[in-house]
């Protein structure tokens, strides 16, 4: 009976060490899945400065009263348009990689209810071998002292 809960002990043990390298994994997803992030989000951050400085560039040569030739002003026009399409594509890009993100930690939470829970019944089946042991240690202590006392009375 021992042996078999010894068995059931050590592979509780060893899936155990797989939950943690499982755990380790997901670990490393999320640093990966946090570093896309912030480097979608610093492009996006230079985007935004490169039209903000176009849409100034147009408003302060047009408030100058400063002649912008129709090929110019078109120009950047279609550069605020190209940079406006990039913008809502790296946004895109950014919420994809936030779900990303998000669902990765939800598995690490996941993974760690799992290891917690493989963990508690690991011990309880510790716990429950080593009652066994203590109590055939008690038979034997028993057997021993009435196998004394019957010497005793011969």
């Amino acid at each position: 009976m021992t042996k078999r809960r010894q068995k059931r002990l050590m592979a509780l043990q060893a899936f155990e060490r797989l939950c943690h390298g499982e755990m380790e994994a997901l670990r490393d997803q999320g640093r990966v899945a946090r570093a896309q992030l912030e480097s979608i989000e610093s492009r996006l951050s230079a985007i935004d400065g490169e039209i903000q400085a176009a849409e100034q560039g147009m408003r302060a040569a047009m408030d100058r009263g400063s002649p912008v030739s129709v090929d110019e002003f078109r120009m950047t026009s279609d550069y605020l348009h190209q940079q406006h399409l990039v913008h809502r594509n790296q946004e895109k890009q950014r919420r994809y990689a936030e779900r990303q993100l998000a669902s990765v930690q939800e598995k690490i939470i996941q993974q760690h209810l799992k290891i917690r829970g493989v963990g508690q019944v690991r011990r309880r089946k510790l716990y429950q071998l080593g009652l066994e042991l203590q109590k055939q240690q008690m038979i034997a202590l028993d057997e021993a002292w009435i196998q004394r006392q019957g010497e005793r009375d011969d």
